[in-house]
């Protein structure tokens, strides 16, 4: 959502920075987007921006793909460690009994949520 957040605020000031200098931004963004990202911008304000930060961040010792090994230690992108993780089929989310698409995990979308968005 942290991240979410940030990207909506800079494609906002691109957004103003392009129409200032007499230009037209070149994103249009669905009825569907629109209220995504309003109520991402709620979410966010509501709980205070101040609360969110990235907690995978160097150091931090905690998985990233494609970054880290499982004990969160740093691997050198291309190193063959990465590639064997993935070949024991350590991707759990992939492993949905062959379903893809929407609902295909099986989650109900109230159980995702995990802050107050009352």
């Amino acid at each position: 959502m942290w991240q979410g957040y940030t990207m909506m605020q800079q494609q906002e000031q691109l957004k103003e920075y392009i129409e200032s200098i007499g230009g037209t931004y070149p994103l249009q963004f669905t009825d569907d987007e629109h209220r995504m990202r309003s109520e991402l911008k709620q979410v966010v304000e509501r709980n205070g921006f101040g609360t969110f930060h990235y907690s995978r961040y160097d150091g931090s010792h905690l998985r990233v793909p494609g970054f880290t090994n499982y004990a969160g230690e740093i691997v050198e992108p291309g190193d063959p460690a990465i590639k064997a993780e993935g070949s024991d089929h350590s991707d759990y989310w992939l492993h949905n009994g062959g379903e893809s698409g929407r609902n295909s995990l099986g989650i109900k979308e109230e159980d995702e949520l995990t802050m107050d968005m009352g």
